[in-house]
């Protein structure tokens, strides 16, 4: 299975390629050359006229290149089988990992304001990678222990287009669908992370498991790479000191904010930033103007129309959109 690679683009298309056809001299659209497998990532809610094609952040494959992550903007980390178009699970935060209900006010998992990097890891005990972490807008990292995906996959619920018109879900549930009259698929939502990594002040990019060790490391907009373990020490590490039980709330000086964001856009920020204090006022700013930000508002997507998905036109001008994730 060394030949197969993924691919995503700036259109949404997440693709499974064989080089031996991806790379071929015919000419041929980017979105059909070397697909061996389409995944399903367009987004349908009986409350909504049209469907969303959500812009896909990054991707990742995990070791044995049997799971596939897509980091949605706008909407949640998603969990595919590599040999299944359709996905199998998404991770929430609705819960705190005890499984208590989030405290009224409180922040959870969200991706609106930056480009974030998910990873599949063992936490240094397992054969496979049975854990999967993302970092989120709420200026935390999120870590889910991921079933086996065949009882992923019995869990999914799948609904024939009539059954969804006829209103047996709520109108605010979101299903994955190739188009209004096609089958609707429901997966299962991981909604009690495993657990939550604090520490940072402002929104958290990247997660990322060490192969061996029980380490994970978080990274975000500040330029601290924040190493968590649940020990003190640890064969490469000693006297680490205990994470903060609570993160930091959104400013309450929304003036301030724009202020600084308009001046990290003139290039003014950076020269008395040097406690990056002005850098998290600029985020906060804009937490506020885009993390509640609606996906079926932001990305519209018509099965009907080329340009909600992109033509082939636009898609062969597009080298600069096209990420790779190899297997």
């Amino acid at each position: 299975m060394s030949h197969l690679f993924v691919t995503s683009d700036g259109h949404g298309n997440v693709c499974l390629r064989d080089e031996r056809m991806a790379f071929a001299s015919e000419p041929s659209s980017k979105k059909s050359q070397g697909a061996v497998l389409t995944f399903n990532t367009k987004l349908t809610r009986r409350s909504s006229k049209h469907l969303s094609n959500p812009e896909v952040s990054s991707i990742s494959l995990d070791r044995e290149g049997e799971k596939l992550s897509v980091t949605f903007l706008h909407y949640l980390p998603t969990i595919y089988s590599i040999s299944d178009p359709n996905p199998v699970a998404v991770c929430s935060g609705k819960f705190l990992p005890g499984g208590s209900p989030i405290p009224t006010g409180q922040r959870t998992y969200t991706n609106s304001c930056t480009m974030k990097h998910g990873h599949f890891g063992n936490l240094g005990c397992m054969n496979s990678d049975s854990f999967y972490g993302a970092g989120s807008d709420d200026f935390r990292g999120y870590v889910w222990r991921l079933p086996p995906v065949s009882q992923l996959q019995e869990q999914r619920t799948e609904i024939p287009p009539e059954d969804w018109s006829a209103g047996d879900t709520s109108d605010e549930t979101i299903a994955f669908s190739q188009g209004s009259s096609e089958t609707k698929y429901i997966p299962m939502d991981l909604s009690t992370p495993f657990c939550r990594l604090n520490g940072h002040r402002s929104i958290v990019n990247t997660v990322l498991f060490h192969p061996q060790l029980l380490h994970i490391v978080t990274a975000g907009i500040e330029k601290d790479v924040i190493l968590h373990s649940p020990t003190p020490g640890s064969p490469c590490t000693h006297d680490l000191i205990e994470t903060p039980a609570e993160v930091r709330n959104l400013s309450d000086r929304p003036d301030e904010d724009r202020l600084n964001y308009w001046l990290s856009l003139t290039g003014e920020l950076g020269e008395r930033d040097s406690d990056e204090e002005g850098t998290i006022s600029t985020f906060d700013h804009l937490l506020r103007m885009e993390g509640h930000a609606d996906v079926f508002q932001c990305r519209r997507w018509n099965p009907d129309s080329e340009d909600s998905s992109g033509s082939e036109d636009e898609d062969e001008d597009d080298d600069e959109d096209l990420y790779y994730s190899f297997q």
